[in-house]
């Protein structure tokens, strides 16, 4: 009886030892977690201060060329028949 006693108060502190580690590595995980999220937090704030305030500007579109729609003329402009 003593023996299995014995063998239970040693699983007993087995099991103790390593829920405190566990306990220990679930701290140490949070809290890296959270100094992840706070530096993302400081990235987004970042880049979206670093971005221009007005929207690009759009590219001015050149007149089409293409003979079919347009006068041969280079102008652009489509000839009247």
């Amino acid at each position: 009886m003593e023996s299995t006693t014995l063998k239970q108060d040693d699983k007993i502190s087995h099991l103790r030892t390593e829920n405190a580690s566990l306990q220990e590595q679930l701290s140490s995980s949070k809290k890296a977690q959270e100094e992840a999220e706070e530096r993302l937090s400081q990235m987004n704030q970042e880049m979206s201060s670093s971005k221009p305030s007005s929207p690009r500007p759009t590219r001015r579109r050149t007149p089409s060329t293409n003979s079919s729609r347009t006068g041969n003329d280079g102008t652009g402009l489509r000839s009247i028949s």
